[in-house]
């Protein structure tokens, strides 16, 4: 296992110093079994590591819980730059560390790297944190089906099942999946029931974290979303978070969508850590229309559904502002018209 995470290098080309580090890390936490005898002279084997049995550290594997700003176990971290980590050691044995995040030196920031499980080596006297080695990969994904008749929902072509805990190691839980949900305080619901996950599927994108390269998502977060019209007033206040300027979100303003003043936009704003994530520009469809029924509107040559009835926009409330013939703008998201565009 010296080569672990260097499989890109050739046997033959010459090492940098970060590969020799790489090779070095591999070394010291490396799990080996030593001989170990008991007073009636039965030998057994223990796990170790030369970082553990030489230098004192210890190894665990640690779930970011809970930051400053959110939580999926417990309370919110009230010391600022600090992250709690649920961890379990080699015997399989949980306990709680709570460290400052820069001592992990992962890249993003705490809020984004929330569920995901990391490979840490710390000192037990002082809880301090020497290594984080990222042990999950995230994918994004902004359609879920669920099948309430047979208890299951569909994410990226996969069937899982949700559950508040993992069953027995022993059996098979290949598909079971443990899901939180942003709400508008710090603390993550963990969604249960397809019944309470139905209720966050309007606007939204479920975030699954899938640990030790496993095809099959452990974990999943998934965040609802607004829709509305982003205004910035002459004195800065943004409508969208509640009249706060940028400068009093205290929580920050994300923007990576870089949405400007007239755009419709998903949304999500939280109240309590006065946050404001601009997630999604939606686009606008101008054109004429051309056919409408009962669920679908054809603007231009290309046919839309209407509404969202998951996010309480239905069907006629969108056919009621077209009419046939007219000229609109409609703003479409999953190619399903949401909202007119006004001053039309």
């Amino acid at each position: 296992g010296l080569d672990r995470g260097l499989e890109h290098v050739g046997y033959t080309e010459t090492l940098t110093r970060a590969e020799i580090a790489v090779i070095l890390y591999n070394a010291m936490t490396a799990e080996y079994l030593i001989p170990k005898t008991t007073t009636n002279g039965s030998v057994y084997y223990e796990s170790t590591s030369v970082i553990e049995e030489v230098f004192g550290y210890e190894m665990a594997e640690a779930v970011i819980a809970a930051t400053n700003n959110y939580t999926i176990d417990g309370q919110t971290v009230v010391k600022n730059g600090y992250v709690t980590l649920k961890c379990t050691d080699g015997d399989g044995k949980s306990f709680y560390m709570t460290v400052p995040y820069s001592e992990m030196d992962i890249e993003g920031s705490a809020d984004s790297r929330m569920g995901e499980l990391f490979k840490i080596i710390y000192e037990p006297k002082s809880g301090s944190v020497l290594s984080a080695v990222p042990m999950s990969e995230t994918k994004n994904f902004g359609n879920v089906t669920v099948d309430e008749e047979k208890n299951f929902v569909e994410i990226g072509g996969v069937k899982y099942t949700l559950v508040d805990k993992y069953s027995d190691a022993l059996s098979t839980n290949n598909h079971e999946l443990i899901l939180f949900a942003y709400d508008d305080d710090g603390n993550l619901e963990q969604i249960e029931t397809l019944g309470e996950l139905n209720r966050h599927l309007g606007f939204y994108n479920v975030t699954l974290i899938f640990d030790k390269g496993s095809d099959i998502a452990h974990r999943g977060i998934i965040k609802g979303y607004e829709m509305g019209k982003l205004n910035i007033d002459s004195e800065g206040k943004i409508n969208l978070a509640g009249g706060l300027t940028r400068n009093e979100l205290a929580g920050g303003f994300e923007n990576d969508a870089m949405a400007g003043e007239g755009d419709y936009v998903l949304y999500y704003f939280n109240s309590h850590n006065k946050k404001l994530e601009i997630a999604e520009i939606l686009s606008v469809v101008k054109g004429s229309v051309k056919r409408i029924t009962a669920d679908t509107v054809k603007i231009g040559d290309k046919t839309y559904a209407l509404g969202n009835p998951a996010a309480g926009i239905s069907a006629d409330s969108i056919r009621n502002q077209l009419g046939l013939g007219n000229t609109v703008s409609a703003v479409v998201w999953n190619n399903a018209v949401v909202s007119v565009a006004e001053g039309v």
